[in-house]
């Protein structure tokens, strides 16, 4: 809201870092609300397997994380060549060079 609220602190810099740390701490809260739960079993039992003790991701959970984010990349990729980034209005035009013509 800092960055957001007072002007001086406005700038793309400020704001790419913040947002980075928002989406970091995002990953982080949800890292502590999913694997904590996944290691605890739910019904205190003598016979639990090691499997069920200790998690790790399996390759199909890592696929999918990887091809979560190339897809975003993707979409965001697709973005860019479809919808202009800069408005129009915002945009200076090239001074037009005249054609020089040659005599014969």
């Amino acid at each position: 809201m800092i960055i957001v609220g007072i002007a001086k602190f406005r700038t793309i810099n400020n704001i790419t870092i913040g947002a980075v740390i928002a989406v970091a701490g995002l990953w982080v809260n949800r890292y502590l609300i999913i694997v904590p739960t996944l290691e605890t079993p739910y019904l205190p039992i003598q016979d639990t397997r090691i499997a069920w003790i200790h998690y790790s991701a399996t390759w199909v959970e890592w696929t999918l994380s990887i091809a979560s984010v190339a897809a975003f990349c993707l979409m965001v990729l697709l973005a860019t060549k479809l919808v202009p980034i800069i408005s129009v209005s915002e945009m200076a035009e090239a001074p037009v060079k005249e054609k020089e013509t040659e005599i014969l």
